[in-house]
């Protein structure tokens, strides 16, 4: 492995890259990122990113979870659990949806506080809530979940 990026892209992504990113690659901008370090977004934003950069280290902090999943799973078909119905909007629900997709594996993703659409979920479900907390508090954290 040389180390090396390489980046592909096409028409104005491709246009994009070759502004962007040896730029982002000399100010060391991944390493940063992966860091933590707040600071990228400027003075003003600093406050704000220092609470919204923790994904960055799930794939370390998340693992010891891992060999919790068998009980989980094995409690919920105890209860008679059968679906897992996922709560939340834009991020937060993006990347669970996007691994059970790979995995193949069934998940129902609810971004609505619509009546219909929590309708239409089983009592035999199980529901995450994955919204942030935040000065304006998804509608799914107050109605609806049982």
């Amino acid at each position: 492995m040389s180390g090396a990026l390489e980046v592909t892209a096409t028409g104005a992504a491709a246009d994009a890259v070759r502004r962007h990113v040896p730029a982002l690659a000399a100010d060391g901008f991944a390493g940063k990122l992966f860091a933590e370090d707040a600071t990228l977004w400027g003075a003003e934003a600093e406050s704000e990113a220092k609470v919204r950069l923790s994904w960055v280290g799930l794939h370390r902090s998340s693992r010891p979870l891992l060999g919790q999943i068998p009980a989980i799973r094995a409690e919920l078909g105890e209860d008679g659990v059968d679906h897992v119905v996922l709560c939340g909007m834009g991020g937060s629900s993006l990347a669970p949806e996007v691994i059970c997709a790979t995995a193949g594996v069934e998940l129902t993703v609810l971004d609505s506080s619509h009546p219909d659409q929590v309708r239409g979920t089983t009592s035999r479900s199980r529901y995450v809530d994955t919204t942030e907390p935040n000065p304006r508090p998804s509608p799914l954290q107050h109605r609806y979940l049982p």
